[in-house]
C-alpha cells in the first residue's frame, strides 16, 4: 500500500470524531516511523468503517494494527472509535497513549496533538457522568428531570453532564434535589423521606388484682379447676388467632410480596406505589393478630400456672362454694 495508504488513513482517521478529556502530556521528541503494510490496511478498515458508524467494527481493525507496533495515529483512532461507541473510559486511556507514541510522518504529530485536544474537549461536553442516590427508606419513589418515577435505585443513575432534578416521594411528602454532574464523575445525594408509622396495636396484660383477706384455714375451693378452665380458653383463642395469621400470610400477604418485587424489577411505579401501599397495610394487620395472639396465648398460660399453684395452697379443696373468689382484671396499653 505504501505510503499513499499511509496518508489515506490519517485523513480518514482525523475526519471522523469524539471522545474524552484527559490533562494532556508533553509529547517527547521521538523519530518518525511508519507502520506496516497490515497496518496500514487495519488503519484504512477501521477508518471506513468509522465513517460508516460501525464503530465496533472500527475498535477491532484499529486493535489489530496496535497489534504490529504502537503508533499515535492508531491510538488515536482506537480512542475515538471507542468514545464514540460510547466507552469513554476506555477511549481516555487509549487517548493518554497518543503523546508518547511513536509517530508518524504524515499527518505530522502537531496535528495530531491538536486532533486529540479537540476530540478531548467534545468528549467532556457529551460522555455520562452518574448519580448515586441514597434513600433513607429504600421504599422511596424517585424521578429524575420529570421523567416516569422508579424506586430508589442502589446503583449510580447514568447521566449526561449539566444540572439534573431528582424528585423523591414517599406516602405524600416529597424532596428534591439540584445535582450538578460532570462527564466521567459520580455525584452524590441522599434524601432522608421516612414512611408514617402505623399505630402500635394494643396489647393485653393480666392485673391481679389483691385478694380479700381470707380468715385462717378458708377452704380456698373451685379456684384451681375455674382458673385453669378459663385459662385454656384463652389459650386456644390465641392460637386461633395466631393460625388465622398465618394464613392470612399465606394467602394474601405472600402474592403481594411477589408482585411488589416484580413491579420493581420492571419498573413498573404505579403498580408499584399501590402494592407498597397494600403490603403497609395487610403486614399492620398481620403484626396486630400476632400480638393479640401472643397475648392471649400467653394469659391464658400464666391463668393455667396460676391454677397449678393456688390448688398446692393449705386447705384447698375440689368442691364447694368460696366467699372468697379471687378477681382478674385486663387493662389495655399502648
Amino acid at each position: 500500500m505504501g505510503l499513499r495508504s499511509d496518508r489515506t488513513l490519517t485523513v480518514l482517521a482525523l475526519c471522523a470524531v469524539a471522545t474524552f478529556t484527559l490533562p494532556m502530556r508533553t509529547a517527547q521528541a521521538q523519530d518518525v516511523s511508519e507502520p506496516t503494510p497490515t497496518q496500514v490496511q487495519s488503519l484504512n478498515d477501521g477508518a471506513a468503517a468509522a465513517a460508516s458508524d460501525d464503530f465496533d467494527a472500527a475498535i477491532r481493525h484499529f486493535k489489530t494494527a496496535l497489534e504490529g507496533g504502537s503508533f499515535n495515529i492508531i491510538h488515536l483512532n482506537l480512542g475515538r472509535a471507542l468514545y464514540k461507541a460510547g466507552h469513554c473510559e476506555d477511549a481516555m486511556r487509549a487517548f493518554s497513549e497518543v503523546p508518547t507514541s511513536p509517530t508518524v510522518a504524515s499527518p505530522p504529530p502537531d496535528a495530531v496533538l491538536a486532533a486529540l485536544e479537540r476530540y478531548r474537549a467534545e468528549a467532556m461536553e457529551t460522555c455520562d457522568g452518574a448519580i448515586l442516590v441514597r434513600c433513607e427508606d429504600r421504599a422511596t419513589m424517585l424521578a429524575v428531570d420529570g421523567a416516569v418515577a422508579i424506586p430508589c435505585p442502589t446503583t449510580p443513575i447514568p447521566t449526561s453532564p449539566g444540572v439534573h432534578v431528582l424528585t423523591a416521594t414517599l406516602d405524600g411528602k416529597t424532596e428534591s434535589a439540584k445535582v450538578p454532574v460532570k462527564a466521567m464523575e459520580s455525584a452524590t445525594v441522599s434524601f432522608h423521606l421516612r414512611a408514617i408509622q402505623a399505630p402500635l396495636a394494643p396489647t393485653t396484660e393480666l392485673v391481679p388484682r389483691p385478694l380479700a383477706s381470707r380468715p385462717p384455714n378458708t377452704p380456698n375451693v373451685d379456684e384451681p379447676r375455674w382458673t385453669a378452665l378459663t385459662g385454656w380458653t384463652v389459650i386456644g383463642l390465641g392460637v386461633a388467632v395466631l393460625g388465622g395469621v398465618v394464613l392470612y400470610d399465606q394467602l394474601s400477604a405472600q402474592p403481594m410480596v411477589t408482585d411488589f418485587e416484580e413491579a420493581g424489577r420492571t419498573g413498573d411505579g404505579a403498580a408499584f406505589e399501590a402494592l407498597r401501599r397494600e403490603l403497609f397495610t395487610a403486614k399492620a394487620i398481620e403484626w396486630s393478630g400476632l400480638l393479640l395472639g401472643g397475648s392471649l396465648t400467653l394469659t391464658g398460660a400464666a391463668l393455667v400456672v396460676y391454677s397449678h399453684l393456688d390448688a398446692d395452697l393449705p386447705g384447698s379443696v375440689t368442691r364447694g362454694v368460696s366467699p372468697h373468689r379471687p378477681t382478674v382484671s385486663w387493662a389495655v396499653t399502648w
